[in-house]
């Protein structure tokens, strides 16, 4: 990556893309401008900022010179919508491109459609890390000239079969892209898993000079089963993250909502955390749960975090920590009443819940209350047609209010029809939360404000949660010199305290 410095534009590039369907923003026509001359390097602009449609006119502007080869296109499975989402909004931005999506459970089908016709081809990390091999024979340089690793943060652990992949097949491109909407997730050293996956090493050296220049550690110790003690070296604060930060500045594009050329298309953010107190029933058996779970010996890590998720579960209601339980939830009520007689009660709205047995008693209460819903959860709780049916719905019924969604919902999906997202309990990740509240919150959106509300139930471990998640995304506002709307600002004494471990 390192021989892009001298190639990237120092000031805005006036480009033309007239094939495109639907003409991208000013910005991002400078944003491609920064591509073609940069050839490799890491997207890291804000979520709902047009990464897709930056991706499409990448590739429109190489069509029309004779020089696309072909744009390979990694992205999460996502519940199967993702890639059949990225295909219609080829078609529609420029007819001219033929998508082609490598998927299904046939081996031979998939690798046929990597071999036969396309302009861009849509496949998912877990079908390309099955056919890393065959991959790396099907797609040489003259075949596909493009690689575009959306959702980056998939391969941001150096250890994952995912960032073996990427980093087996990203040399091949001349071209070649990270892109993620928080390239912080998890703490700094996401940075070195996204640039090392993709060939970036000479920038940021290997695992153990990066921890060694970027990264303050301590050694601990913890339990395991049987009450045996284990240590690990784990990160506790950062230094030099301006001398990162500089080294990576040339090889980013990071566009946000501070960006006066995205805020004027981008509708407000209005974000809001509310404590709910929970019903009497609940709180007495959060007690009961708790009181049990202090009273004991010693624990071991798998021990204390099963009864931290029972008081988490006991949070959003009874009937998620019990199903044979009465439907007794402070939040359920909340919600109910900000859909019923509340500013949302014409108005379609996101639910999120880290739990599915807490969205089973709201999707009754909703039903009993005449309010339709759609549901988007993961893994074998629904087949990929009945979420693509309940998006749909979702996005086209008027009569359908609300999704109710788990983190199946958090990368990639186009919700702006909502005109708020709450959260059903504590997101403790940053990044998370901002990607799910990048799903409502889209130049796309036709709404001047959207909404994000965080339910908390009041004097629970909930709340020790959100104060964790101020301070993780606290270190993630140093470094971009930024700071989320979703989160109070730290002051500096506990910012500095974080940074400096």
């Amino acid at each position: 990556m390192a021989q892009a410095i001298k190639a990237a534009p120092s000031g805005s590039v006036k480009i033309d893309l007239p094939n495109l369907m639907v003409p991208p923003r000013a910005y991002q026509a400078n944003d491609v401008a920064w591509m073609l001359a940069a050839r490799q390097g890491i997207i890291g602009s804000g979520v709902g900022t047009g990464k897709t449609i930056l991706a499409i006119s990448l590739a429109s502007y190489l069509k029309d010179r004779g020089q696309l080869r072909g744009m390979v296109v990694l992205l999460p499975k996502q519940a199967g919508v993702l890639p059949r989402q990225w295909a219609a909004e080829i078609t529609r931005f420029d007819p001219r491109l033929r998508p082609v999506i490598a998927e299904g459970r046939d081996r031979r089908d998939r690798l046929a459609k990597v071999a036969g016709p396309w302009d861009v081809l849509l496949m998912n990390y877990e079908a390309a890390r099955n056919e890393v091999g065959r991959l790396s024979e099907l797609l040489p340089p003259e075949r596909a000239n493009v690689l575009y690793c959306d959702e980056a943060s998939a391969f941001r652990n150096p250890g994952t079969k995912t960032h073996f992949l990427v980093s087996t097949l990203a040399p091949r491109f001349p071209f070649r892209f990270a892109v993620t909407g928080t390239p912080i997730e998890t703490g700094v050293e996401d940075l070195y898993g996204i640039c090392s996956g993709m060939g970036g090493e000479d920038l940021v050296g290997n695992a153990v000079r990066f921890r060694r220049e970027f990264c303050i550690t301590e050694r601990v110790e913890f339990r395991v089963a049987g009450g045996m003690k284990r240590s690990k070296v784990v990160v506790v604060g950062y230094k030099n993250l301006d001398v990162l930060r500089a080294r990576l500045d040339p090889f980013t594009i990071r566009r946000t909502m501070d960006d006066p050329e995205v805020a004027a298309e981008m509708p407000d953010l209005v974000s809001r955390t509310v404590r709910v107190p929970m019903l009497r029933a609940q709180a007495a058996e959060y007690q009961r749960v708790r009181s049990a779970a202090v009273s004991g010996g010693a624990l071991t890590f798998t021990e204390a975090s099963s009864r931290f998720m029972r008081l988490l579960a006991i949070s959003d209601g009874l009937r998620t920590g019990d199903p044979d339980a009465a439907d007794v939830s402070g939040k359920s009520d909340y919600l109910l009443e900000l859909l019923t007689n509340g500013p949302f009660r014409h108005e379609k709205v996101l639910v999120f819940s880290r739990f599915v047995r807490s969205l089973r008693p709201l999707a009754a209460r909703l039903e009993a209350a005449g309010i339709g819903y759609g549901m988007f959860i993961g893994g074998s709780h629904m087949t990929d047609a009945a979420r693509m049916s309940d998006v749909d719905r979702f996005r086209e019924d008027p009569n359908c209010r609300v999704l109710l969604a788990t983190s199946a919902v958090e990368r990639g999906l186009n919700l702006q029809v909502a005109r708020a997202v709450v959260f059903y309990g504590i997101v403790s990740n940053p990044s998370r939360l901002e990607q799910i509240v990048g799903r409502i919150r889209r130049l796309s959106s036709t709404h001047s404000s959207v909404y994000a509300i965080t339910l908390l139930s009041a004097g629970t471990v909930e709340e020790g949660l959100w104060d964790a998640a101020v301070e993780r995304n606290a270190v993630a506002d140093h470094y971009w010199e930024e700071e989320s709307v979703l989160f109070e600002r730290l002051g500096a004494d506990r910012l500095m305290q974080l940074i400096r471990g």
